[in-house]
């Protein structure tokens, strides 16, 4: 499923829609596009918990295994493979600049 179907679901679930066809009827496109714009700054709560609960994990793992190579976007449901691979490697990225940094350069 595409991720514009997939907000327009949890956007439904969110403020109480029956379907995306209700939602669609009874909003504008320029509503529809605040919507994703404060989406993109403020998670809807199941979000939320879906992340603080993958981070709780993540933690939990780094902290009673040898497991060091795991983050809390493995953890979540609601992320693609796609989107895991793409976290990774900006995680990845993040770290080497860090050290780099720490190396004066």
């Amino acid at each position: 499923m595409e991720t514009s179907r997939k907000f327009l679901f949890k956007l439904c679930l969110e403020l109480g829609y029956k379907s995306i066809a209700e939602l669609e009827q009874q909003m504008s496109h320029n509503e529809l596009l605040e919507w994703v714009e404060y989406y993109s700054s403020e998670p809807f709560m199941a979000d939320r918990i879906e992340l603080q609960l993958a981070t709780l994990t993540d933690v939990i793992i780094k902290t009673h295994t040898s497991a060091k190579d795991v983050s809390a976007v493995d953890f979540m449901i609601t992320v693609s493979e796609e989107q895991r691979k793409k976290q990774k490697n900006a995680e990845q990225h993040h770290k080497v600049v860090g050290q780099l940094k720490d190396f004066g350069i």
